[in-house]
């Protein structure tokens, strides 16, 4: 091989070399990349399971208060059912008076 064959060989393996650097460079590059978009997957999926919770946490509060709520309107039927009876026997008492009164 002649002097210009070798140095041309050489610069093609210079040239070689500096583009695989650079293919490794990017390859090291898309991998942080990629450690990261995993990390920040990993980061809202944890987001998503605590805001599943707060949203059971706060189903289980509503439903114990929708419970709650429903006693009370339960025992507010009662007690007017209780007035209601009161008031008609009251009625009824009035209207006897009055008839044993003679009105």
């Amino acid at each position: 091989m002649s002097k210009e064959q070798l140095d041309r060989m050489e610069d093609a393996i210079s040239n070689l070399t500096r583009i695989v650097g650079k293919i490794l460079e990017e390859q090291n590059s898309m991998r942080e990349e990629m450690t990261s978009f995993r990390e920040e997957q990993r980061l809202m999926r944890e987001e998503i399971n605590s805001i599943k919770e707060e949203q059971c946490a706060m189903r289980q509060e509503n439903n114990a208060q929708h419970e709650e709520f429903k006693e009370q309107i339960n025992e507010i039927k009662t007690d007017m059912k209780i007035f209601w009876d009161k008031a008609n026997n009251n009625e009824l008492e009035i209207g006897r008076i009055k008839k044993l009164q003679g009105y």
